[in-house]
């Protein structure tokens, strides 16, 4: 089934193969995304106005997105730095504990921030287990009281499989 329909809030570019993304993505403990080889989502933030109008990806199901080493997945935007917009809070699991069921692979994670909830990480665990293998996270650090954001937060019983990946602070 398609969990994801096209609507105002997410529209398809056929020729770059870009989601745009302008709302959550929230994925049912009885639902599953998956995003294929080539495709980009990009969110869309707004300058200026609060970290809550950043949007998240909220697992509770499962995420399944396998690239390959000749089509990446992209999950924000490609050439996002820290003062341009596009900015989004990140992939955000929680009680996902099924080790295999959530994987990220070949995916350039770009520009996830702060949402100054205390959950400041472009992938933030709660009681979950997922596996990144080949990717590349490039997060952003606001500077907060916080600490900023960390590429990969992990709450509870969150045991992550994490090989062959990337982090750099953007």
């Amino acid at each position: 089934d398609t969990l994801c329909m096209l609507t105002d809030s997410i529209s398809f570019n056929e020729t770059d193969n870009l989601f745009e993304v302008d709302c959550d993505i929230i994925i049912l403990e009885n639902d599953s995304l998956k995003i294929f080889p080539g495709e980009t989502i990009k969110f869309l933030s707004y300058i200026g106005l609060p970290s809550n109008i950043k949007h998240t990806v909220i697992i509770y199901g499962i995420l399944s997105a396998i690239g390959t080493d000749s089509k990446n997945i992209f999950l924000g935007d490609p050439i996002c730095t820290f003062s341009a917009g596009h900015k989004w809070n990140g992939l955000k699991f929680y009680n996902t504990n099924d080790v295999g069921d959530c994987i990220l692979q070949y995916c350039n994670i770009i520009g996830a921030s702060d949402d100054k909830l205390g959950q400041e990480s472009a992938i933030y665990c709660e009681n979950s287990s997922i596996i990144v293998d080949h990717c590349s996270i490039s997060y952003l650090s606001s500077g907060e009281m916080f600490g900023g954001c960390y590429a990969v937060g992990l709450v509870g019983q969150s045991y992550p499989i994490i090989s062959y990946t990337t982090f750099k602070k953007i």
